[in-house]
């Protein structure tokens, strides 16, 4: 309302001197005079318009204000709300990550285990052959054991330096 107090104002200023100019006019008359209604009709006709133009373009700028302001709230919280979802997204993709390490790490040491017993086995059963007499069989037993074993240990290494390429970790020592 404060916007439009000037033009308000102002309209009724303009209108008491029109009043005021034509005051003589109006003193010692039986019946108005066309001509003067005219004079001041048009007058306060053209006043109104220019009032009119005038608050319509006063109540466009406030508009457009609020807008550009409205504008500027949702551009800043649309995008706090994208940084808060890309950092949701990066914890979960982390979390995740970790998760599928532990996993694969649970897993490898379970084979691990599980291969290793079976090479103890090998290995006891071709002492065994080597005790008994099975000589032969027991050298042949022994060089196959260490045969696999040594695959094994070889592509072991090749998994783990790939993994922590991928990873970008530099690559462990393997024995």
């Amino acid at each position: 309302m404060h916007h439009y107090l000037l033009g308000i104002l102002l309209v009724q200023l303009i209108t008491m001197v029109l009043l005021l100019i034509n005051l003589d006019s109006f003193t010692g008359l039986e019946s108005l005079d066309t001509t003067l209604l005219l004079k001041v009709g048009v007058l306060a006709v053209t006043i109104a318009l220019f009032s009119a133009f005038w608050f319509d373009s006063i109540a466009k700028r406030i508009a457009l204000k609020q807008v550009h302001r409205a504008s500027k709230a949702h551009a800043k919280e649309r995008e706090t709300i994208q940084v808060k979802a890309e950092r949701a997204k990066t914890h979960i993709i982390k979390e995740s990550h970790k998760q599928i390490n532990q996993q694969s790490n649970r897993v490898h040491a379970k084979a691990n285990f599980k291969v290793g017993l079976a090479f103890a086995g090998a290995l006891a059963a071709a002492g065994i052959m080597l005790i008994t007499e099975l000589f032969t069989l027991g050298l042949l037993t022994l060089a196959t054991v260490g045969g696999v074993l040594s695959s094994y240990v070889i592509c072991a290494k090749k998994e783990l330096s790939n993994r922590s390429e991928t990873q970008g970790e530099p690559a462990k020592k393997l024995a």
